[in-house]
């Protein structure tokens, strides 16, 4: 089982904001927690809006992987865009981060998202009004290109009923829209509480329209792909030449101990 969605700061391990050490500290305990609840690896995701620059490297230290050697960690960047105008440096971001993912903030950019831009994850943000109603010809496209579309938990587990209802509301109008297809199932948790192991999710996505059948593709072999996907592409030439053919073929194979 896997999780693509443990919110990462930006600023970087040696931030000098209690707030962002802070986060830190809950990343790296919802990484122990995942571990015991049997996943196999997680990605942590760095979210960046506007325009991104060209000199951007991933905030997530290499240390981390020595620190948790018992569970795969990859690395994931969530662009928040609006239109088209701002420049996401996507062949940057390819080399930078393990998954690159896109969340769309208007109906123009999520159909841009689902049908031209080369990414992973088309990712939108349940705590809110979703930017447009979900079409199925939109989300659709993005499945037949192989990009996998997310819905998250987490803000569902709230304690304040509208932001639950947002919630539930906004994943049961994607997964109608995806038709039950190409999904992942991610926690975007910002604490080690609101985790749930996969049976768990597999029962809450039943609320928003999924069988189990389809709900346990979106907790291990969909976001398997997404993995295998972004080391195709980082770890290659034009997909043809693969650097690390091993660690692409079983992205999820459990690492050796030195």
């Amino acid at each position: 089982m896997i999780d693509l969605n443990i919110p990462w700061p930006v600023s970087g391990p040696n931030a000098a904001s209690p707030s962002d050490r802070a986060k830190i500290s809950s990343a790296k305990a919802s990484i122990l927690f995942l571990q015991e609840l049997g996943y196999k690896a997680v990605a942590l995701n760095c979210i960046y809006q506007g325009k991104i620059p060209a000199t951007l490297k991933c905030p997530v230290p290499d240390e981390i992987h020595k620190e948790f050697p018992d569970i795969r960690i990859y690395t994931r960047v969530t662009i928040v865009a609006e239109d088209l105008n701002h420049s996401f440096n996507l062949p940057n971001l390819y080399q930078q981060f393990d998954i690159v993912a896109i969340r769309p903030m208007s109906e123009k950019m999520l159909q841009a998202a689902c049908t031209n831009l080369d990414v992973d994850i088309v990712s939108m943000d349940m705590t809110r009004r979703l930017p447009c109603i979900p079409k199925h010809k939109t989300i659709g496209a993005a499945t037949e290109r192989g990009v996998k579309i997310e819905v998250v938990y987490a803000p569902g587990l709230s304690s304040d009923p509208l932001a639950r209802k947002t919630s539930i509301a906004n994943n049961s109008l994607v997964v109608r829209a995806a038709r039950c297809r190409g999904l992942v199932i991610s926690s975007e948790s910002l604490s080690s509480l609101s985790l749930r192991g996969p049976f768990d999710i597999m029962n809450l996505s039943y609320i928003w329209g999924l069988n189990s059948a389809r709900a346990r593709e979106a907790v291990s072999k969909n976001p398997e792909a997404v993995i295998r996907n972004g080391l195709l592409r980082k770890k290659s030439y034009k997909q043809v030449v693969i650097a690390e053919p091993e660690e692409v073929r079983e992205p999820l194979r459990k690492k050796q101990k030195v």
